[in-house]
């Protein structure tokens, strides 16, 4: 693996990649969406190292005559399911190590984004029939408008980023709700952008560093309603000194804020 460096994400380069992936949990109330930042230099040694920890995991399992894993998938790995199933705990244990390091490595930037969807469909009644529609439409704004805030921080106000998602069949919301921040007169960083596009793990094998990070993100967001100590994954990703992470919890009392903020007729457009 690559020696890490110690300056921050975004104070020299002008050209950024932002990969974003979601996560939800089981009973369907609680959305995450995760965006993870490098230096497109950057990414290419990160891929790189993500891809030889996932070959290192598979040689053993050549070796023990096993089925081979064809990428890293943080709900299955966690649950053991797909092609993950019959994996003992230490072998979960040892491939979050690994992948962990890669992270260790390589300095990445990460914001991320839970909304309680219950509580969304109780304050939207336009979003009521379907409030994982709403939660994309929410989510994609907060991410994007921290994102730009982040850019305007850095040492290079004139960095460039392009977004790459996980290709779903809610795209065409996240792609209208770029499109409008993006040509709405008070977003003074729209200029930052440069695209939003949907993508695939087969052809974009960066975005699972994304979904390990949204999988977190979620499972931490689930002690704010059911408390519990928090994962020993999520504890070591705020340990790493090369990750920068925000996480935030959009729960009841946020979104009522925010509905109460609106004009009623907002609250009732068409979805």
């Amino acid at each position: 693996m690559n020696g890490k460096s110690h300056k921050k994400v975004g104070d020299r380069s002008v050209n950024l990649t932002g990969y974003i992936d979601e996560s939800m949990n089981k009973n369907k109330r609680l959305f995450t969406m995760s965006a993870i930042i490098a230096e497109r230099m950057d990414w290419m040694w990160f891929e790189v190292d993500w891809e030889t920890c996932i070959e290192r995991i598979n040689r053993q399992l050549r070796k023990d005559g096993r089925t081979q894993i064809s990428r890293y998938h943080a709900s299955d790995c966690s649950n053991r399911k797909g092609e993950f199933t019959g994996w003992e705990e230490e072998e979960i244990i040892n491939l979050a190590k690994g992948l962990l390091k890669v992270l260790k490595m390589h300095n990445t930037k990460t914001m991320s984004y839970t909304i309680d969807l219950v509580a969304l469909a109780d304050a939207f009644p336009r979003w009521k029939s379907d409030p994982l529609r709403g939660g994309y439409d929410f989510l994609t704004a907060f991410l994007v408008r921290e994102i730009g805030e982040w850019l305007g921080k850095c040492n290079n106000p004139d960095a460039r980023i392009k977004l790459v998602y996980d290709r779903c069949q809610y795209g065409h919301i996240i792609q209208d709700s770029f499109q409008e921040l993006m040509s709405h007169p008070n977003f003074t960083r729209r200029l930052n952008f440069e695209t939003i596009e949907p993508s695939s793990w087969q052809k974009c094998r960066l975005l699972q560093a994304a979904d390990l990070v949204a999988y977190e993100c979620m499972k931490d967001a689930e002690t704010k309603i059911a408390p519990r100590d928090r994962r020993i994954s999520f504890k070591l990703l705020l340990d790493l000194d090369s990750f920068g992470m925000t996480a935030k919890y959009i729960g009841a009392e946020e979104v009522c804020g925010i509905a109460n903020a609106l004009e009623p007729h907002q609250k009732n457009l068409p979805a």
